[in-house]
Order: C-alpha cells, then sequence, then structure tokens
C-alpha cells in the first residue's frame, strides 16, 4: 500500500515536472492557489461552506469510477483496498477540512470529513448501458465528452443560480457563471490521437479558426442561459453610500465576454504542446491568465504561434 502512494507521488512528480521547480514548490504553489479561490468564494457568499463540501465531494466522486475500483481490487486484498479507498478520499479532502476549520466552521468540516470516509465504500456503476445525450454535435468532441463528465458539476452550478436568485445574492450568481465558464476551459485539457487531426483537410490556420468556432457556439449552450437569467434578476445595483444606481445587468454579458476569451486561450493552449498534452508550465499559464485578464494579451498570441507550428507537420501544412 505504501508503494501504491510512493507510486502516485513520482507520477505527479513527472506530470509537473515541466514546470521547472522543486516538487515541493509546485505543492505549495498548488495550495496557495486553492487557497486564494477559497478565500474568494467564502467572502463573496453565506452558503461557500455547502459549495465548498459540494465541490470536494464532486472530486472525490471521481475516486469511486467503477474500472478505478476494479483495478485496486485486484491489486490489494479486501482490508488493504478499504484501507487505501479512505485514505485516499482523506487526503483529498484535507484541504477543505483545514480551510473549514480555518473559518471557524467545525461542524461543516466534521461533516465532510464523514461524508468523506462514507463515500470510501461507494462504487459508482450503471446497473443499464445508457449515453447520456447532449446538446452538442459529436465533431466538437470536447464538449461531448466533457459535458457527460461533468453533469454533476454543471447541475450544481445552475442549482446556484436558482439559489443566488431566490436569495437575492447577485455575488453567488457570478460565482456559479465564472465556474461554468471554467468548467467549458477544462474541457480542453485532454490530447486527441493525432489522426484524428489528420483526417481533417484544413492547413494550420483553419483547423485552429474552426475549433475556435465550434468552442465558442458550444460554450454559448451552457452560459448564455445563466448570464440572461443573472442579468433579468438583477437589472440594478443601489450604491448605498451615493445613492446612484448602476446597471449590474451589463456585469454578467462583461463576464461572458472575457470567459469566452479565456475559452479561446485554453483551445490553443490545447494545440500549442500537440502532440503531446499541455505541460504543467502551460497550464499554470492558462490558469493564471484566467486570474489575471490583462495577461491574455500575451498569451493568446504566444500559443496560438504555438499551436500553428505544432500543427503544420501533422497536417502537412505546407503554407
Amino acid at each position: 500500500m505504501k508503494h501504491y502512494f510512493q507510486l502516485h507521488y513520482k507520477m505527479f512528480d513527472r506530470q509537473t515536472a515541466n514546470f521547472g521547480f522543486n516538487v515541493f514548490f509546485r505543492i505549495i504553489f498548488s495550495l496557495a492557489i486553492f487557497v486564494a479561490l477559497s478565500i474568494f468564494l467564502f467572502s463573496k457568499t453565506e452558503f461557500a461552506p455547502f459549495i465548498f463540501i459540494l465541490i470536494s465531494q464532486i472530486l472525490i466522486s471521481k475516486l469511486s469510477e467503477i474500472e478505478r475500483n476494479d483495478f485496486l481490487k485486484t491489486t490489494f486484498h479486501k482490508k488493504e483496498y478499504i484501507q487505501v479507498r479512505i485514505i485516499e478520499n482523506i487526503l483529498c479532502s484535507t484541504p477543505f477540512i483545514l480551510f473549514l476549520l480555518y473559518e471557524f466552521k467545525p461542524l461543516h468540516a466534521i461533516g465532510l470529513l464523514l461524508l468523506s470516509i462514507s463515500i470510501s465504500f461507494l462504487r459508482l456503476k450503471n446497473g443499464f448501458n445508457f449515453t447520456l445525450p447532449t446538446p452538442f454535435s459529436k465533431k466538437p468532441f470536447e464538449f461531448s465528452v466533457g459535458f457527460r463528465n461533468t453533469i454533476l458539476i454543471l447541475l450544481a452550478l445552475y442549482a446556484i443560480t436558482i439559489i443566488a436568485i431566490y436569495v437575492h445574492n447577485f455575488n453567488l450568481g457570478v460565482f456559479a457563471l465564472i465556474a461554468t465558464i471554467y468548467t467549458c476551459m477544462t474541457y480542453y485539457s485532454n490530447t486527441e490521437d493525432e489522426f484524428f487531426v489528420w483526417i481533417f483537410n484544413q492547413n494550420s490556420k483553419q483547423f485552429i479558426i474552426s475549433k475556435i468556432k465550434r468552442a465558442i457556439l458550444s460554450s454559448f449552450i451552457l452560459t448564455v442561459p445563466l448570464t440572461i437569467s443573472i442579468s433579468l434578476f438583477f437589472p440594478t445595483l443601489k450604491n448605498n453610500s451615493t445613492g446612484i444606481f448602476t446597471y449590474q445587468s451589463l456585469i454578467p454579458f462583461g463576464i461572458l465576454l472575457l470567459g469566452i476569451v479565456n475559452i479561446i486561450n485554453a483551445v490553443i493552449c490545447k494545440y500549442s504542446s500537440f502532440p503531446s498534452k499541455i505541460s504543467f508550465a502551460n497550464n499554470f499559464i492558462l490558469g493564471f491568465a484566467f486570474l489575471f485578464p490583462p495577461l491574455l494579451l500575451f498569451t493568446i498570441p504566444y500559443f496560438y504561434s504555438l499551436s500553428i507550428k505544432n500543427l503544420k507537420e501533422t497536417l502537412n501544412d505546407n503554407t
């Protein structure tokens, strides 16, 4: 069992080695990003503890997938298998638990710990073959696959938007919209086989532009309903100190526009490393640009030039 966790540590080290820093620095940096985002969430809504627990359990649920657990069962004895599952879930929930304690939410922290341990005995399995329909065509496979993998997250974000409208919390609605945009960005984290790029009868620029168009249209399907809902239910905002009303309904559309630019950044970032997976360094740049939008002015031209260069060989592009 010890070797199993050592193996995961080595895998993390190799996957993030492109960043160029010591592995402990990478872990500390990742935790710093987690804390920063958590502070932002807790500063925006009183429902943050429940959202926090929901996010942690969605992430932990990935550890309960049937294929993964079948592998663990063939590797470990029953007692060791249960121990591994419990340890994995506790490790994954520890950052969330510690932050809840930092926010003086001990009951929520205890509840999250007990819930994480309980889910250790769960194996996600469908009793019948069922393909979840999506509002996307087969061609933009990123959204078809991503939608099916994140359906629970999307349902939770839509539910959060409804709650935000019900309790008149504009910031909570904005959080749900931003999280939905980020979820769309994650659909481009996986790289397809070279064959599925080679079959396109396009040059590099045409291929990238077609990918960007499909990404924009597909992301609109998931984000526009939230944007319109938030705008309709929060049309204006009064500043108590000045008494001036501002057109709050324009803010979601501004966020959507900025989100589309970030999704474009994610598309070209994916192909900037093609046919290899996105490096940790590029992932870091992508994430930092999401948090600090002015960087998009530099990252988009940078990723675009790399994408065109990498795709030329695969697409036999001599232009």
